[in-house]
């Protein structure tokens, strides 16, 4: 089954009240049966994305203008742009607005819509997700994920399949991700819980923080740490990288891998505490190069940090 788009503009609920000129709510529902794919595009709002229990995708577009006029607040969001489409086991929304496009606002301007988008999908379900300006926060969902922002924090809850995400100037966080993760961003941090499959995490300016890799890893920024733990055992390689800043890897005491660590110059390695049971091959601890193994050696870390320490730490032991 294929649907037009569908502009659902007359159906609009203008409200206006002392404080907030206008308000217009706007909701779509569409029959979906889990496994499917939805696709949500926008210009700007803040999307928050839940799973549900039946099998259907809902959403609630709830637009505030803080014009005071009445009459420029109604103009304003008619200006707003929704669109639907059904095409077989996808659904796509759109939401555009002519009048905002190229234009630069400042906080708090009152010719800005504020806008706040809801999103309910049958779980599981695939997720394309792009916003232009704000922020996404999906729940715990199964399925293959992407979301893209140019500004504002992407937070996942949990993910049971896939993810790829981006973010030009905002955080990322996972709580965690069953399979392959990627992630991309400009200036924002990375806070990761475990992960099972391969992990490729690229940033520029902002700390990153993997709790437990499991599938291996390939990670680098520059100016910020990067902090990185293995689950037990280890099995794939690692690759991390930083400049002018520290590595520092968590390591269960347990696991079997083989290390080749450099620090700057002037940097060194340390084995903190002395908690782990590590054999040097080349280089030393205390020194800015150790070449060596853990437990016989097994899948290969390699740790750089240009302009800082790299640090090896051990994991607390879960009984």
């Amino acid at each position: 089954m294929r649907l037009p788009f569908l502009r659902f503009l007359c159906g609009a609920f203008l409200a206006f009240s002392v404080g907030r000129a206008a308000e217009r709510i706007e909701r779509q529902a569409f029959p979906l049966s889990p496994g499917s794919t939805v696709k949500l595009e926008s210009y700007r709002g803040r999307l928050i994305v839940e799973p549900g229990d039946g099998a259907e995708v809902r959403l609630m577009v709830r637009a505030n203008s803080m014009l005071e006029k009445p009459e420029a607040a109604e103009r304003a969001l008619r200006a707003l742009q929704l669109e639907a489409e059904q095409a077989g086991s996808t659904v796509i929304f759109r939401i555009r607005n002519p009048r905002e496009s190229g234009i630069r606002f400042s906080i708090g301007d009152p010719e800005q819509l504020d806008i706040e988008l809801q999103l309910t999908v049958p779980n599981p379900c695939n997720l394309d997700l792009t916003l232009n300006d704000g922020g996404i926060q999906v729940g715990r969902m199964r399925g293959n994920m992407k979301a893209v922002t140019r500004m504002g924090t992407i937070f996942f809850r949990g993910v049971d399949g896939t993810l790829d995400a981006r973010s030009e100037a905002g955080d990322l966080v996972v709580s965690h991700c069953s399979g392959a993760l990627k992630l991309r961003s400009i200036s924002g941090s990375f806070r990761v819980g475990p992960v099972g499959g391969f992990a490729d995490v690229y940033g520029y300016g902002g700390e990153i923080e993997v709790q437990a890799a499991g599938g291996g890893i390939k990670a680098e920024t520059s100016g910020a740490d990067l902090v990185v733990g293995f689950q037990h055992p280890v099995t794939s390689p690692a690759t991390l990288r930083t400049g002018g800043a520290n590595v520092i890897v968590t390591l269960d005491r347990r696991s079997a891998c083989t290390l080749d660590l450099r620090a700057s110059i002037f940097g060194k390695v340390t084995n903190v505490k002395d908690r782990l049971p590590l054999v040097a091959t080349n280089g030393g601890l205390g020194k800015s190069r150790f070449a060596g193994m853990l437990n016989g050696g097994g899948p290969k870390i390699e740790a750089r940090a240009s302009g800082g320490h790299v640090y090896l730490q051990e994991a607390p032991v879960v009984e």
